[in-house]
Formats: C-alpha cells, structure tokens, sequence
C-alpha cells in the first residue's frame, strides 16, 4: 500500500497549501505570500457573492488576511485552513 492509498481524502493541492501553512507558522513570508497568491482570487468571489460591491469585498478579504497573518500559529491542524 502506497502513501497515497492511505490518504484519499486529501488532493495534491490541499496537501501543498498544508505544507505552506506550516511554513508560514515557521515564519516563513513567502510561504504566507504563496497562500494569498492561490487563495485570495477565490476569497475576493466569494466575497463579491455576500457584498455585491468590489470595494466591500476587497476590503473584507484584506480584513480576513491580515487576521491570517495574524493567528496562523495559532491553527492547530494545518489541513484546516482551506
């Protein structure tokens, strides 16, 4: 039995951004970097979807990422933060 026949609930991706929080908890800015870059064109549409209005969810999804920034050590399970 092979690594990934004992996790088929988790996707390549998944597994990558899990591998970058880690490094963000570690300090590392590019790791935290990389996590906007995959992740905040998706939070902006979410955003616009609950806001109606660009500026609204820009400001929202800002909001949410310095709080990220913030409190990332503090996410006990790093397969949680998606």
């Amino acid at each position: 039995m092979g690594i990934m026949d004992r996790m088929p609930d988790r996707t390549p991706d998944q597994i990558y951004d899990e591998w970058l929080v880690i490094r963000s908890q570690d300090g590392e800015v590019a790791a935290l970097t990389e996590l906007v870059s995959r992740w905040n064109g998706r939070l902006i549409g979410f955003a616009m979807g609950l806001t109606g209005e660009e500026a609204a969810a820009l400001d929202a999804v800002q909001g949410a990422w310095l709080v990220a920034a913030r409190d990332i050590g503090k996410l006990r399970d790093p397969a949680r933060f998606a």
